[in-house]
């Protein structure tokens, strides 16, 4: 089974800059530092090589939660945009299970505007807005719904460019087609989104 392809075969990487699914965990695990720690995953700085990387090491303690990854790696395999982060690594083996992504080195919007106290201008946020706005179109025109747009999806590179993260609650749009009623009484209903918030005194829905 070649290295570019999951433990259960239903996630491939090819082309060019193909992503090794198999990558030995000891490439990217030694001297990690949390920076991270979550209900779903863990999320450590590392260095895979000489670049350095954002571990991600979910919590995967059912097969339902190991379906979840599976999904998730598999859709950001296929998504290659500016404004989205890409996957540099992973390993997808049992009984290892880790997403390695190209470090941001200023962190997500929540932290730079909770925590370091970025206020951006004008030019600087409608950029943001720009930027987060062209990696949900692109996913939209996939037909992929990322479902947890919040700043602490949001990250910023050194080279202050938005790119949406995160996608362990994210689905292909044909499978959150609306519930069938049933009963012929029953009221047809959609599963719900949650609100999308790219500042706190501004939520929209998508």
């Amino acid at each position: 089974m070649p290295a570019s392809t999951c433990f259960r075969e239903c996630c491939v990487s090819d082309g060019d800059g193909a992503v090794n699914l198999r990558e030995p965990a000891e490439n990217f695990t030694p001297g990690m530092r949390l920076v991270h720690d979550g209900p779903a995953s863990a999320v450590f700085a590392g260095r895979f090589g000489d670049v350095a990387v954002a571990v991600k090491k979910p919590r995967l303690h059912t097969k339902t939660e190991i379906d979840r990854y599976h999904v998730e790696l598999r859709l950001m395999l296929s998504l290659r945009h500016p404004n989205v982060l890409t996957v540099c690594a992973a390993r997808a083996h049992p009984p290892e299970y880790f997403l390695v992504f190209p470090w941001q080195a200023h962190g997500s919007v929540a932290h730079l505007t909770h925590d370091a106290g970025w206020r951006p201008t004008t030019p600087a946020l409608l950029k943001l807005l720009r930027e987060t706005a062209a990696a949900l179109e692109y996913l939209h025109a996939r037909g992929i719904v990322h479902r947890d747009v919040k700043p602490a999806n949001v990250l910023m590179g050194a080279d202050m460019v938005a790119r949406l993260a995160d996608f362990g609650l994210a689905e292909e749009e044909v499978r959150l087609l609306p519930i069938r009623p049933r009963s012929r009484g029953a009221r047809r209903s959609l599963r719900t989104f949650p609100v999308v918030t790219l500042h706190p005194r501004f939520p929209f829905n998508v």
